[in-house]
């Protein structure tokens, strides 16, 4: 629209988290706090929430929110010495307007966590809605969730092992309590055959680590070393051909070690045609290699080979495809392994083998 001849304004505020209608204030210039003179207050009718611009050396203008009022906000009002007030449309009473008070910590829960960071933690204590930040340790944690009497936030990865100051900054003041990091685990972990004896693993780093190590099974129980390392990759030449194993990798520091990740699994067959996108034919060979694969895991799960339906097929058909899913996922359930995502079901004598449900089945057992 045409904007000429208009001023348009200073601040604006979106209709979420319950907001609907401004109730427009003062700018303070009273005397008991010296801190706010100059703040402008506004307010939202419907949400409750009070906030306090300040003008910038630009001409811009800075919103802060300063309270979560639980009532209606109708109007605010200004006496002869500059103090401001707010009116509950509700209850009809006019409330004086304080400098925020300084926050407090009562407690931090959990009061510690791994390194990694990305975990939930919940800070409680007094005067802690609307916080500006908070810190651990410097990093910056992402706040989730606030009122006036906790903070719940997303912890940032570690800045070093051990005790740190969580600093909650809000327009009150500071408040300080502790946390300590512990030594985190690798997030992710991937074991691939890279040929008939060979395993490359790869995994996440760990904040504060100075080495790993990483362990294997094949059993699907018993683990042991395969090596340690400094950094965050190792070949297993040590490994059997069409075989299958499970791979963890724990983290250390100094002579302290973390948990072990959570296992992932390697499977020694190399399958031809890789990888078998859509168009290509599938064939006898195809299928005859995920069933061994598939009873390399099973052989892993502790649970046996399994004797398929046509020894040597010429033809593939569905009763191939639902024995490997049914087989395969009996396999990874023992194993305490998600099961993987098949695109369709598979339906003898409807359902048309393509190469998408091998692939599929490629990826769960390597």
């Amino acid at each position: 629209c045409d904007q000429s001849g208009l001023v348009l304004p200073v601040i604006e505020y979106t209709h979420t988290n319950g907001a609907c209608s401004v109730t427009g204030g003062y700018r303070y210039r009273g005397s008991r706090s010296s801190r706010l003179r100059g703040v402008y207050f506004y307010g939202d009718y419907c949400n409750g929430m009070i906030w306090g611009a300040t003008r910038q050396p630009d001409g811009s203008w800075s919103p802060t929110p300063l309270y979560d009022a639980p009532f209606s906000i109708s109007a605010f009002g200004e006496d002869l010495s500059g103090e401001l007030y707010v009116v509950d449309y509700t209850s009809g009473r006019v409330l004086a307007i304080d400098d925020p008070l300084a926050p407090t910590i009562t407690t931090i829960a959990p009061a510690a966590g791994r390194s990694n960071g990305g975990e939930a933690v919940t800070i409680s204590g007094t005067n802690l809605a609307n916080p500006v930040s908070v810190t651990f340790g410097g990093p910056t944690a992402t706040i989730t969730a606030s009122n006036s009497a906790s903070i719940t936030v997303t912890t940032p990865p570690a800045p070093s092992l051990g005790p740190v100051t969580v600093v909650v900054t809000t327009v009150g003041g500071t408040a300080t309590g502790g946390f300590r990091y512990d030594l985190g685990y690798p997030l992710t972990v991937t074991a691939t055959a890279t040929a008939p004896r060979s395993v490359h693993v790869t995994w996440s780093s760990v904040p504060g680590a100075d080495g790993y190590e990483v362990v294997r099974s094949a059993d699907g129980s018993t683990f042991s070393t395969v090596g340690t390392v400094d950094v965050t990759s190792l070949d297993d030449s040590g490994v059997g051909e069409t075989t299958a194993y499970l791979y963890k990798v724990r983290a250390a520091s100094g002579a302290t070690f973390g948990a072990f990740s959570t296992p992932d699994l390697a499977t020694t067959v190399m399958f031809s045609d890789e990888p078998l996108t859509a168009g290509v034919v599938v064939k006898s060979e195809h299928l005859m290699q995920l069933r061994a694969a598939v009873n390399a895991v099973r052989v892993l799960a502790t649970i046996g080979a399994f004797t398929f339906t046509d020894s040597t097929p010429s033809v593939i058909r569905a009763i191939h495809l639902t024995e490997l899913r049914s087989k395969l996922d009996e396999a990874r359930s023992r194993l305490n392994l998600g099961l993987p995502p098949y695109t369709d079901s598979i339906t003898p004598g409807s359902t048309a083998v393509r190469a998408i449900h091998f692939e599929e089945l490629r990826d769960g057992v390597r």
